[in-house]
C-alpha cells in the first residue's frame, strides 16, 4: 500500500507479509543492529526500522547494505532523520532512515523495488 507525506520526495509502501524464510527486503546497518532486519516500510529514499537501543539524535551517517529479492546493495549510507520511543517492554524505538545514493544508484534501487512490489524481474 502506497503512502504519501507533505515532506516525502519518493512514494512509500508497506512492506508485504513475508513468505518463506527469505525476506524479500533487508536492511543491515552494523552500527544500529545486529542482524538484517525487513523494514516496516520502504521507498527509494529510505526506510522505518524498529531498534532495540535508543539511537543518538542527530546520529552520524551510518554504513548501510539493502537487499532486494536476493540482490545485494552495499556501501550506501543512511542517516536517522527521525526517532520515537515505542511503549514496549523492553522499549524499542521506531526510526526513520534516510538513504544517500546518486541517482543512476537510486534509480536501480527503485528498478529493484518496484520489481519486488510487482513479482517482475527487475532491469538489467
Amino acid at each position: 500500500m502506497e503512502s504519501t507525506g507533505d515532506q516525502r520526495l519518493f512514494p512509500r509502501f508497506e512492506s508485504p507479509p513475508q513468505e518463506g524464510e527469505s525476506p524479500g527486503i533487508s536492511v543491515f546497518i552494523p552500527d544500529l543492529m545486529d542482524e538484517p532486519q525487513t523494514p516496516k516500510d520502504f521507498s527509494s529514499g529510505g526506510f522505518r526500522l524498529v531498534l532495540a537501543q535508543e539511537p543518538t539524535i542527530p546520529h552520524p551517517p551510518v554504513s548501510c547494505s539493502i537487499k532486494v529479492n536476493e540482490i545485494s546493495l552495499d556501501d550506501f549510507t543512511a542517516e536517522i532523520a527521525w526517532a520515537q520511543e515505542n511503549k514496549t517492554d523492553p522499549p524499542t524505538w521506531t526510526v526513520g532512515l534516510s538513504v544517500e545514493m546518486g541517482n543512476e544508484n537510486r534509480d536501480y534501487f527503485a528498478s529493484l523495488l518496484t520489481a519486488f512490489l510487482t513479482g517482475t524481474q527487475p532491469d538489467p
